[in-house]
């Protein structure tokens, strides 16, 4: 896979957020903002956070786990109910969560017998 194409969804993510910041109007304060604008902003940026870091693990459902944890976090920061209390429950539900995925497995053998195999048989 080329650079281009693994760089190219994270890259479309971080432009469509930047479009978002400049052009969607902020409300007054975190806690009167309305859905669409809050999913305007963590919807971008749970996919950039997602894309950017599948490059590293090459596994999207660690990836979107990871990314959930962060953008929940940045959630409840900006509504200042982020405390020890439920950073600490967000951060361990996350591990937890990656932990018991599997890594996808590359032994892969096909059902099909090779003919070396069947000729040994005869």
């Amino acid at each position: 896979m080329s650079v281009l194409k693994k760089f190219l969804l994270p890259l479309i993510c971080l432009v469509v957020l930047g479009y978002v910041i400049s052009q969607v109007e902020p409300p007054e304060s975190p806690s009167s903002a309305s859905v669409t604008q809050l999913l305007a902003l963590f919807l971008p940026l749970l996919l950039f956070l997602m894309f950017s870091i599948n490059l590293y693990f090459k596994h999207p459902l660690k990836s979107l786990g990871i990314s959930t944890g962060i953008t929940m976090l940045l959630f409840l920061q900006t509504l200042s109910m982020l405390n020890i209390l439920s950073g600490g429950a967000i951060i361990a539900v996350i591990i937890f969560l990656i932990r018991s995925f599997k890594n996808p497995k590359n032994d892969y053998q096909p059902k099909i017998p090779k003919i070396s195999h069947l000729s040994k048989q005869r």
